[in-house]
């Protein structure tokens, strides 16, 4: 049998409940990540400090926006030398601080290639994310 899990966010971002409403679907996706490389030291970090949220826009399903409640954990460097004490997990969908998946962004260029959208347009878009 399929795990549709895998296919959307991969292994490590099951989707854990959904919400679904007559104009919204709201994913609620945890993180299963144990262990990860830190950012600027390149330890390999188990500890969990804390735990982020993030709200990350996807692309929509059955014409309906569609959103990710994701959370995420904040790991805790221990490596002396390192100059950062905690940080947060990057996933492979959406960029740092981006409000858009990947999936989506892609979504909007190509609806704009078919649409034949302004340059000017696309990118005010993109300066919002």
């Amino acid at each position: 049998m399929i795990n549709l899990n895998n296919l959307i966010y991969g292994d490590n971002y099951p989707i854990v409940d959904a919400k679904i409403t007559e104009d919204k679907i709201e994913l609620y996706v945890e993180s299963k990540v144990e262990k990860y490389k830190c950012s600027a030291c390149g330890s390999i970090c188990k500890s969990t400090h804390d735990i982020n949220t993030r709200h990350i826009q996807d692309t929509p399903i059955h014409n309906k926006e569609t959103w990710i409640n994701l959370t995420l954990k904040k790991f805790e460097c221990h490596n002396k030398m390192c100059k950062v004490k905690t940080f947060t997990e990057e996933v492979p969908f959406a960029g740092k601080r981006q409000v858009m998946t990947y999936y989506l962004q892609y979504y909007i260029v190509t609806l704009a290639n078919i649409y034949e959208f302004e340059y000017n347009f696309i990118n005010i878009i993109f300066t919002r994310c």
